[in-house]
């Protein structure tokens, strides 16, 4: 008899939990559209975006959840832990206003153009309840399409102590529903994001993606008349659209981050830029402020490096000249470098380099006086690189998930024990050659006056780009620099 009755209620409690469980799972996705439908994320992103900021947002949540989450463990993971928020949990309204139900008109949706403008001037921040003004810090992450790297990212910002008072800025040049949804569910600290308005994505077939007028890379016919014939770079070859466009979002993305961010205007703290394809350690943050509690004169503190790390000097940081191949991850500054960088915009927009942070190295030895300084973390990096399948990886087979658990691995059992350390020991840095080769694909007179729009905050036109004006170059078939957008426009970093 006691064991028929514990028995049944066992059952009775099996019952309970899957019920549960079904309600859990139906809630977040049992509110559809105003026509019935749920976004699909195979069709054209400007059939997702609406006038109104926060209902394109509500849109894309909804559709993500309904779709992506029962094929994606590690995403699943993330939701269990309370990594990622219901929709409402991070501040969205319990059913979209009226004014949200009416039926989206199909010449708003096609307009990706106007519709980032509006998501950059309305700076929505989700998860607002965590929000401290000023933050403690601000991290920008830099976001291009890969999703499993970001995936990574975000699990292991999670971790991280202090992340709560952090803003978490994402700056994006691709518009992707799952992507935009993924971020704007975090549930552990304050997010917001900006997208890069010059982007491939949006010009698609003019300048800054690849006109269909541009010469090919590598130029065979002489006679051609192709529109940028007279702007190759050092060694004779044409922009390509998707190489450039890392370096001006680079720059785009810092200004507007410590320029433009309402919410940051009283901000007088440090700037740490990350990219997707990054993974921080858990004292990130706590070591950052005891790098910044030592007082140096550094312009930027380094907390990535590719050194073998070994944490035997776990607590030394070294002080020395900043150079590209070495301390080019995980940097953080604050305004008084990115005033600097500003400065000296001319050397760092016309260096022949489509790299920024080869860019960033001519100008730290040609314009900054004195040279750019960095203190790093030299054999215990708290920032990883994971992009194994990325623009300069020449794996073709490349297995993401396999590369982040073996990294991840190696993090949990020689790493953590030395995290969290009590102060730091100053320490002198090698003395390292400033010498470097260009790598060329910036010689694009029209990357070079974009790039040189966003630090004077006012659209140049190519005939007030310096090396026009010297050798009185011919650019008149080359105007308007962005087809659309007159010189008396907004300015560019809005």
């Amino acid at each position: 008899m006691k064991l028929r009755t514990l028995l049944s209620r066992l059952l009775l409690l099996v019952i309970a939990v899957c019920l549960t469980n079904i309600i859990l799972y139906l809630w977040p996705v049992n509110r559809r559209t105003s026509n019935g439908l749920f976004s699909n994320t195979d069709q054209t992103i400007s059939k997702n975006l609406i006038v109104d900021v926060e209902n394109t947002w509500y849109e894309l949540i909804r559709s993500w959840r309904r779709q992506k989450i029962r094929t994606n463990e590690h995403l699943q993971n993330l939701l269990d832990k309370g990594i990622l928020k219901s929709p409402e949990e991070n501040g969205f309204r319990e059913e979209p206003l009226p004014s949200f139900r009416a039926p989206l008109q199909k010449e708003i949706r096609s307009d990706l153009k106007g519709n980032v403008r509006k998501i950059n001037q309305a700076q929505k921040i989700f998860g607002e309840s965590f929000l401290r003004v000023p933050p403690k810090f601000v991290l920008v992450i830099q976001v291009h399409e890969r999703f499993e790297n970001l995936i990574a990212l975000i699990d292991s910002l999670s971790r991280v102590h202090g992340i709560e008072d952090t803003l978490l800025v994402f700056s994006h040049d691709v518009f992707l529903d799952e992507i935009n949804s993924l971020v704007a569910n975090i549930g552990f600290a304050p997010v917001l994001q900006i997208f890069y308005p010059y982007s491939i994505q949006i010009y698609n077939s003019s300048f800054p993606a690849q006109d269909p007028r541009d010469c090919p890379r590598t130029l065979t016919n002489t006679s051609s008349n192709c529109l940028n014939k007279d702007w190759p770079d050092f060694a004779s070859h044409y922009r390509e659209a998707n190489v450039s466009q890392t370096k001006n979002h680079w720059f785009w993305k810092l200004l507007f981050a410590s320029e433009k961010l309402t919410i940051l205007r009283d901000f007088d703290g440090y700037f740490l830029l990350l990219e997707e394809d990054h993974l921080v350690l858990d004292d990130i943050l706590h070591v950052l402020q005891k790098a910044i509690d030592l007082g140096t004169s550094a312009d930027i503190i380094s907390l990535g490096s590719y050194t073998q790390p070994d944490f035997t000097d776990h607590q030394k940081v070294y002080l020395t000249k900043w150079r590209s191949s070495r301390h080019n991850m995980g940097m953080a500054m604050n305004r008084k470098t990115i005033g600097r960088i500003r400065s000296c915009s001319q050397v760092f927009c016309t260096y022949d380099d489509y790299n920024w942070d080869w860019s960033l190295q001519f100008v730290g030895l040609t314009c900054f006086k004195p040279e750019l300084t960095v203190l790093h973390f030299n054999f215990a990096p708290r920032v990883y690189h994971t992009g194994v399948c990325g623009m300069h990886s020449s794996q073709r087979d490349c297995d993401v998930r396999r590369f982040l658990a073996e990294l991840q691995a190696k993090i949990d059992l020689q790493f953590r024990p030395w995290l969290f350390p009590e102060h730091l020991e100053l320490a002198d840095g090698e003395a390292l050659s400033g010498a470097s080769r260009r790598n060329g694909g910036w010689g694009d007179v029209r990357d070079q006056t974009l790039c040189l729009s966003f630090a004077r905050n006012r659209w140049l036109a190519l005939s007030e780009h310096p090396s026009v004006i010297a050798n009185s170059r011919d650019v008149a078939h080359m105007e308007p620099l962005l087809r659309g957008v007159p010189l008396t426009e907004i300015d560019p970093l809005s």
